[in-house]
C-alpha cells in the first residue's frame, strides 16, 4: 500500500511539472506561457482586448526568449506592441491579420521571424526591421496595404516568396547586398512603388518578383543578375530607366524571359554607354521590298535615321544609339519616285 502511495504521488508530481504554467492576469498581464528544457519562456497567448500591450523580457524569473506561432492572430484591438530585448523569435502567423496594429518595437535582439508573421496588418504604415534579422519570410508583410516604408537590415540575406505582395502604398525599396535571392512574387501588386534598386548579390529576378507594379519608373539591376523570369516586371510599363551595373555587352547577355517587354521600352544606362529604348513597328498591307525608315526625334529634331527594306516580317524593331523622345515611321514604295505607302 505505501509503495502504491509513492508511485501515486510521484506520478502526480511528474505531470505537474511537464504540463504549461498558466500565469495569472494579476501576476502578468494575462500572457499564458511555456517554460522549455531549458528555462526559458515561450508566450502561447493573451486575452485580445488590450490595445497596448508590452511583451515582457522576464516573467517568474524566467527570459522569455520567443513568442508561438499564432500567438496574436486575428487580434482586431491591438494597436501598439513593444517586444522587449532579449527575446529571439517571433513565430507564424503571430500578428497576422492584426488589423488595427499601427505600431510595433521589434529589439535587435530578434533573429528569426515566422511566415505570416504580419500578415494582413492594413494598419502598420512603418517598421523598423532588428539588425540581427537574416531573412524576410513567406508573405511576412503581404496585404500590409499601409506600409509605406521599410528599411531592411544589411543582415538580411534572402527574401522568400510573396513577402511583401499587395503592399500598395509602399513607395520605394532598397534591397541591401547581402541579399542573394528573392522569392517569387515578393513585391508584386504594390502599386505606389515607384523605384527598385537591387543588391549587388542578387543573381536572378523570379517569377512575377515585380509583376503589376504600374506605377514603377526606375529600376537599378547589378552587373550580377544573369536571368530575369518570367513576367517578372508584367505590366510595369511606367518603367522609363534602367541603371544597370554592368556594360552593354553584359546587359545583352542577361537571358530575359518573356512577359519583361517593358524593358524594351525603357532606356538601360550601362556602364559603358547607353541603349536606349526600343522602337517596335507592326506592319499593315505593306508590300515586300518596300522601305521602312524610322526617324528618332528629341525636342522636334531629328537625330537619328534608320532604312530598312521590307521582308514580310510580323513586327519590325530598331534600337537607336542616341537619346530620343519621339518616333515616327514612314514606309516608302519605291525609294526613287520617293512614293509613300503610309506613315506612323
Amino acid at each position: 500500500m505505501k509503495t502504491v502511495l509513492i508511485k501515486t504521488v510521484l506520478l502526480i508530481a511528474l505531470t505537474m511539472y511537464f504540463l504549461p504554467i498558466w500565469v495569472s492576469a494579476e501576476q502578468f498581464d494575462s500572457f499564458y506561457y511555456t517554460v522549455t528544457d531549458d528555462n526559458t519562456v515561450t508566450i502561447t497567448h493573451r486575452p485580445s482586448s488590450a490595445t497596448e500591450i508590452i511583451i515582457p523580457a522576464k516573467i517568474d524569473g524566467f527570459n522569455v526568449t520567443a513568442i508561438a506561432e499564432g500567438t496574436f492572430i486575428c487580434n482586431y484591438s491591438l494597436k501598439r506592441i513593444v517586444i522587449s530585448n532579449g527575446i529571439i523569435s517571433i513565430g507564424n502567423c503571430v500578428f497576422e491579420d492584426n488589423t488595427s496594429l499601427e505600431h510595433i518595437t521589434i529589439p535587435n535582439s530578434v533573429t528569426s521571424i515566422g511566415r505570416h508573421a504580419f500578415y494582413g496588418c492594413r494598419s502598420l504604415s512603418s517598421i523598423i526591421l532588428p539588425r540581427s534579422l537574416t531573412s524576410i519570410s513567406n508573405a511576412m508583410f503581404c496585404n500590409c496595404t499601409s506600409l509605406q516604408s521599410i528599411t531592411l537590415p544589411d543582415s538580411v540575406t534572402h527574401i522568400d516568396d510573396y513577402a511583401f505582395c499587395n503592399c500598395t502604398k509602399l513607395k520605394k525599396i532598397i534591397i541591401p547586398d547581402n541579399v542573394t535571392s528573392i522569392g517569387l512574387g515578393s513585391f508584386a501588386d504594390c502599386s505606389d512603388l515607384t523605384s527598385v534598386t537591387l543588391g549587388n548579390k542578387v543573381a536572378s529576378i523570379e517569377w512575377s518578383t515585380f509583376s503589376d507594379c504600374n506605377s514603377l519608373t526606375t529600376v537599378s539591376i547589378p552587373k550580377n543578375v544573369t536571368e530575369i523570369k518570367g513576367n517578372a516586371f508584367k505590366n510595369c510599363f511606367a518603367i522609363t530607366t534602367v541603371e544597370y551595373g554592368g556594360t552593354a555587352a553584359d546587359w545583352a547577355k542577361i537571358s530575359i524571359a518573356s512577359g519583361n517587354d517593358c524593358l524594351k521600352n525603357a532606356t538601360i544606362n550601362c556602364t559603358d554607354k547607353t541603349i536606349q529604348k526600343t522602337i517596335t513597328y507592326t506592319p499593315r498591307n505593306i508590300p515586300i521590298d518596300s522601305t521602312i525608315i524610322i526617324g528618332c526625334y528629341a525636342k522636334n529634331v531629328l537625330v537619328d535615321i534608320y532604312m530598312i527594306p521590307y521582308d514580310g516580317s510580323e513586327i519590325v524593331t530598331y534600337t537607336p544609339d542616341v537619346a530620343y523622345d519621339s518616333a515616327k515611321v514612314l514606309v516608302l514604295k519605291d525609294l526613287q519616285s520617293l512614293v509613300p505607302v503610309c506613315n506612323m
